[in-house]
């Protein structure tokens, strides 16, 4: 088991892995009045942190905003992150733990993130973001599952929606973005 904790003054953060499972994380922050939150998704802790620090990311102050930026989160979660996380877990870890790669499971995972990718390319033909044409939680959400998807052979499924494929670089170039990468790459 890999544990990971990351302390900081008013919330401790922690992830840990059990054999080749996913990461588990929970999440408590603790205020000076001594009240305390917990949750255990990471959408969830990312939402608690944006809002603690009031960021415009959720769009809180406008609500068909803020209620774009929820659904898209949602489709994220729902609809693009299992194919594209099923499609990285067989081509980048299987491998990596000497298991082969399960090919069916690839192509069944490819056609089901195309037919995401098709309401993507409709919705992002319309704006620049997927809540609108600002960029929102909704868009990084899909940052890390979407980075390691671009590491494979099948980033080039992105050629074939030129509005996606706009949309992911225009994310990738944000400074903020280069400087996490940066990061993690040092």
């Amino acid at each position: 088991m890999t544990i990971v904790r990351i302390v900081r003054s008013n919330f401790h953060l922690r992830v840990s892995c059990k054999g080749s499972s996913a990461p588990e994380s929970s999440f408590t922050s603790s205020h000076k009045s001594g009240s305390s939150v917990n949750t255990q998704q990471s959408r969830a802790i990312s939402r608690y942190i944006l809002l603690k620090n009031k960021s415009d990311l959720l769009r809180e102050d406008d609500i068909k905003e803020a209620v774009l930026v929820d659904v898209w989160v949602d489709v994220e979660y729902g609809q693009y992150n299992t194919p594209a996380s099923a499609i990285c877990y067989n081509v980048i870890m299987k491998p990596m733990h000497g298991e082969e790669v399960d090919q069916q499971v690839v192509d069944t995972n490819l056609e089901k993130l195309k037919k995401v990718l098709e309401v993507y390319e409709a919705r992002l033909l319309q704006y620049k973001y997927l809540a609108g044409d600002f960029i929102s939680f909704a868009d990084l959400s899909h940052v890390p599952c979407t980075y390691y998807l671009m590491l494979t052979q099948y980033k080039s499924v992105f050629d074939s929606y030129p509005y996606v494929k706009a949309w992911w670089e225009a994310i990738m170039a944000r400074p903020s973005i280069k400087k996490v990468f940066d990061v993690m790459s040092a």
